[in-house]
């Protein structure tokens, strides 16, 4: 099957698209782990609001 999360690797940082996102299931405080393998690993956080079309 086909996974609606694809991800995305920039110079300068890396971008998560979620396709088609889907109201409930993916409103959520999602977190983000960065680690290079050489130090600690740092975490943010980030809430995701989904708004319906107009």
């Amino acid at each position: 099957s086909q996974t609606r999360y694809h991800t995305k690797t920039y110079a300068n940082g890396s971008l998560l698209r979620i396709d088609p996102v889907r109201p409930g299931r993916d409103e959520a405080t999602w977190e983000c782990v960065a680690e290079n393998g050489v130090g600690d690993a740092v975490t943010a956080e980030a809430q995701l609001t989904v708004h319906e079309r107009e």
